[in-house]
């Protein structure tokens, strides 16, 4: 998916039907599609009745759907959130879990601190999926750990050129 992508080709490999996510971020419901952000990623994922990914679910993932998912989500905001916006980040703080939510103004213990309007900072959404990724296999809510999420969308981005 090219950057010059039209709003209205929402290409999945999978057949994920992005009207739902497209419809709430062009509404700047941003709670909303964080949360439609995180289904869908389920979903594509076969991982809907687990409610997390392992770390092959997410190797796993069609780059395909991580792309059309990241440019609604940078169209919608102008560019100001999406995937590849919070890696940008995650790098720039030299992937530094604490330094990057300080950046973005996520509260690592809860969700206390969410903004889901455009005037959030930069990269602070998506943020559902991020936070819970990898819960399982190591995670501890609360702790430095949840970090982990972040080292695997660093790494997904890297390897779909996003």
């Amino acid at each position: 998916m090219s950057d010059c992508q039209s709003v209205d080709s929402l290409l999945s490999d999978n057949g994920a039907d992005y009207t739902i996510l497209r419809n709430f971020l062009a509404e700047g419901k941003f709670k909303e599609a964080d949360r439609e952000t995180k289904k869908i990623i389920l979903w594509v994922a076969c991982c809907e009745k687990l409610g997390y990914l392992e770390y092959s679910d997410w190797r796993n993932f069609p780059c395909t759907d991580l792309q059309t998912i990241n440019h609604l989500w940078v169209q919608y905001s102008n560019g100001r959130f999406g995937f590849s916006v919070q890696r940008s980040i995650w790098q720039q703080t030299g992937k530094d879990y604490n330094k990057f939510c300080e950046y973005v103004k996520w509260d690592s213990i809860s969700n206390i601190r969410m903004t889901y309007e455009l005037r959030a900072p930069l990269g602070h959404l998506p943020h559902t999926f991020v936070y819970w990724l990898g819960y399982k296999t190591v995670m501890v809510p609360g702790g430095n750990s949840w970090g982990l999420g972040l080292k695997w969308l660093d790494s997904k981005l890297s390897a779909c050129h996003i």
